[in-house]
């Protein structure tokens, strides 16, 4: 079954999730959380195998969005001892989901702020468990680097900010965020993105719709704040 075609099964799953805790049928929660699990997954790797379609993007996007709703709710209950088992793999759930969510906000037409370690960490173990190339560019910029993923026709290329990111927002100090100015090989074309301390920003893709994709030059930063 298709991922647009199961997408009715999230009524259902919602229900049952939503009284989870207060349900005395142990299959029954695990029923719907394995719903929403293999929902997410067939997601996640629909893109990952089909990059380079753009429609197929969006579906799997708007998918990971109706997922996370229910998974959300879940996660913002109390969890009796006797649950915690299944509220963990719920709160592993929500962050596989906000990963690849965050990763194809900008694909899909959407401002994204750029994706932490940790959750590039696990969008790249998907990837390259998929076939997929990682490329770092030779181009020099003082705390920042480029880094281009390939699959098929597809492609996408980030900014990675190297300045470690505060532990807490409220430690003194500054937050590291960095502008970064890029020149790409075509009419003197590039752009100017802000990244913040210690994460992947995408800046340009390229699938069947996107075509333009260009080479980056040159790069220079600054500290923002």
């Amino acid at each position: 079954m298709t991922i647009k075609g199961r997408l009715s099964i999230l009524l259902v799953c919602l229900l049952s999730c939503l009284n989870l805790y207060s349900q005395s049928s142990e299959d029954r929660a695990y029923g719907a959380y394995q719903q929403l699990e293999d929902l997410t997954y067939d997601a996640i790797a629909s893109f990952c195998q089909h990059p380079n379609v753009h429609k197929n993007t969006l579906v799997a996007f708007e998918t990971l969005e109706k997922i996370r709703k229910p998974v959300s709710d879940i996660c913002s209950m109390f969890a009796p001892d006797d649950a915690m088992d299944l509220y963990t793999k719920y709160e592993n759930l929500n962050f596989q989901i906000d990963c690849f969510r965050e990763l194809l906000k900008v694909i899909c037409g959407y401002n994204s702020a750029g994706l932490k370690d940790d959750q590039m960490f696990f969008v790249v173990d998907c990837l390259k468990g998929m076939g997929w190339t990682e490329k770092v560019l030779g181009v020099e910029c003082d705390n920042a680097y480029f880094v281009e993923y390939q699959y098929q026709g597809f492609k996408m290329l980030f900014i990675k900010n190297t300045l470690p990111a505060k532990q807490y927002d409220y430690t003194p100090g500054p937050s590291n965020l960095i502008e970064v100015d890029f020149t790409y090989d075509h009419l003197g074309l590039g752009g100017s993105y802000n990244v913040g301390a210690g994460k992947y920003r995408m800046i340009q893709y390229k699938d069947d719709v996107k075509s333009d994709y260009y080479k980056v030059i040159k790069a220079t930063s600054r500290l923002v704040n």
